[in-house]
């Protein structure tokens, strides 16, 4: 019954569990509290071994250039409102296909569990979605067997000339699955990428791209 998070960590924090139960909290999940991951290598798995505990952002998450980030299979992000997940340096996100990635509105109840003790639906662009802006030529952007739902744009590339994707889903967002610019190359095909329910077109790319 906390006013607030039921659990807050910082970006350092690695912990680990076997189970254990959130309910009754403004927040039913772990806050990571921002705005940067450290340099270097960062890995995160699926907290608890019975029912998980998700990772919840209420600020934006910037991933530099010298960070990487990888997230492993069964794994559930959520982000508050306006709440963006920016990566300027590399993100490998792998899940498999029992188990995806979930990257997710606070307010959607069907990952993770209620997280925000709120009965109200998610809405299309809740958060913000991934934006990729890489600032240097080692970024590297990954995302196999994963799903984003109810952002503002799934996934906004800018200058990115080769990324890799297999099993993505992208869902329920405000205006495209993806928007791109004219140096984010890439081939589109319906085993690799799935879109559902986005609200203007599920690609936004220079024809070249498509």
């Amino acid at each position: 019954n906390c006013a607030e998070a039921a659990w807050s960590v910082d970006m350092a924090s690695s912990p680990r569990f076997d189970e254990i139960l959130l309910e009754g909290n403004r927040i039913n999940g772990m806050v990571v509290r921002t705005p940067a991951l450290p340099d270097g290598e960062t890995r995160w798995e699926r907290l608890g071994t019975g029912k998980q505990v998700v990772r919840v952002f209420l600020e934006t998450l910037t991933i530099g250039p010298a960070s990487q980030l990888s997230i492993l299979d069964g794994v559930v992000l959520k982000f508050g409102p306006q709440v963006s997940l920016v990566v300027e340096g590399q993100l490998s996100v792998t899940g498999n296909e029992l188990s995806p990635v979930i990257f997710t509105a606070l307010s959607d109840d069907s990952a993770g569990g209620d997280s925000d003790e709120s009965t109200a639906p998610p809405n299309r662009g809740t958060w913000r979605g991934l934006y990729v802006n890489p600032n240097n030529t080692g970024a590297r952007l990954a995302l196999v067997n994963t799903e984003i739902r109810y952002a503002e744009n799934g996934v906004f590339l800018v200058n990115m000339p080769l990324w890799i994707y297999d099993g993505l889903i992208i869902s329920d967002s405000l205006y495209y699955g993806i928007s791109c610019d004219a140096l984010s190359m890439f081939t589109l095909t319906e085993e690799a990428i799935l879109f559902f329910n986005n609200g203007s077109e599920s690609l936004s790319c220079p024809t070249p791209n498509r």
